[in-house]
């Protein structure tokens, strides 16, 4: 008798187990599907702005010669004064 009391609570307690290991591994599943989505977007948002920055570099270039030459003397020096 107490042989099948406790074999129904081991029957029991391994369902509880497996479905709560279903349970995370699908949350888990769930969580790293969001997480590469959201990586996705944030790079694609990244390049995005890299491609703004880059045509905004070339339309200076080519517009207005002089503010570049200065706008690329001052950053140069400040990077130079940052490295020390």
């Amino acid at each position: 008798m107490t042989y099948d009391v406790e074999h129904i609570f081991i029957c029991l307690f391994v369902i509880c187990i497996s479905s709560l290991v279903s349970y995370l591994l699908r949350s888990f599943a769930h969580f790293l599907i969001g997480l590469l989505v959201f990586l996705l977007l944030n790079f694609k948002n990244y390049l995005l702005t890299v491609d703004i920055v880059l045509y905004e570099i070339c339309v200076l270039q080519i517009y207005l010669p002089s503010l570049w030459l200065v706008l690329s003397f001052s950053l140069e020096c400040l990077s130079q004064s940052r490295s020390f």
